[in-house]
Formats: structure tokens, sequence, C-alpha cells
């Protein structure tokens, strides 16, 4: 997918997020000036639970299947292993039907339907090594607790 003037990879089509969000390397990438951002931070929570800040949003047009549009992003600066996450308002603007069984995506353009598929290779493997990255997150996090003494009555959180 073509956004801004870069080439873009890994792109996660989630429709469960109320947000499209792109990642401050990627823009560094596709040599953004970041002083084009409004730098307003916003709390951003996962399905997870787990709650970041952004750094900040940037209206980026987006190109594909001969339509352009241009979309809000919410910048944050974190790894992972996406480039960028489309949610429901690049969804409902496009008028995108999204096949989670099919790992497609149809859309309709001035021609008529475009199909845009997945690759599921790359989705599995994108899925693994996130999933390795949040399991070593949540060791050194577990790591980096003291031990507690058995004779010490465990926090009130855990009774």
């Amino acid at each position: 997918m073509v956004i801004g003037e870069s080439l873009v990879t890994r792109i996660l089509i989630d429709t469960g997020s109320s947000v499209n969000v792109i990642f401050k390397d990627v823009l560094i990438q596709m040599e953004i000036d970041l002083r084009n951002t409004t730098h307003e931070t916003q709390p951003l929570t996962g399905f997870d639970g787990d709650t970041i800040m952004t750094v900040g949003t940037i209206a980026l047009p987006i190109y594909v299947g001969n339509t352009m549009q241009c979309f809000n992003f919410a910048i944050v600066d974190k790894p992972i292993v996406y480039n960028v996450i489309l949610g429901t308002p690049w969804l409902h603007k496009m008028r995108v039907v999204a096949s989670t069984y099919h790992q497609c995506t149809k859309f309709p353009n001035a021609y008529g339907i475009v199909t845009l598929r997945g690759d599921p290779l790359m989705a599995r493997t994108g899925f693994i090594i996130e999933k390795k990255m949040q399991n070593a997150r949540a060791f050194v996090i577990a790591k980096s607790q003291p031990p507690r003494d058995a004779r010490t009555p465990p926090p009130k959180e855990f009774v």
C-alpha cells in the first residue's frame, strides 16, 4: 500500500481498532518531517489492557485501488512487528468489507470492486514474532520484580 510517497508493507487491518496507528520509526524511514505532526498525546489501550501514550497525530494520504483518501494516524513510539495498523476509520471511509477467514478485504472504487489479499505466511510469521516479543517483555518484567519471601503474605490484589 502506498502511504504518503512510500510503499509500506506489513500492514495490519484491525476491525477492532478505533484508530489508525503508524509507528514513529516508520515515519522516520519514510523521511517524513515529524515537525508536521500535531503533538497532542492521547492514551491508547490495546486488547490486552496495556495502555500507551501516543506521540502525536499526522494526516497522510493512502493510495490503494486507484483511490486516494487522507487519513489521520495516531503516532506511537513502540517497537512492533507491523508498520501500520488500519482501524475502523479507514474501514468505514473506504467502505471496506474485511474477511478474516479469506484474509482479504474488498471495497468499491470508480471502476468496480477492489480486492486486497493478505499474505498468510507473512501474517503467521508476524503473529509468532509478536507473541515472542510479548513473552520476552513479560519475562523481563517478571524477572525485574524482587523475589517474595514465602513467609510474607501476598499483596492484596492477589488475595
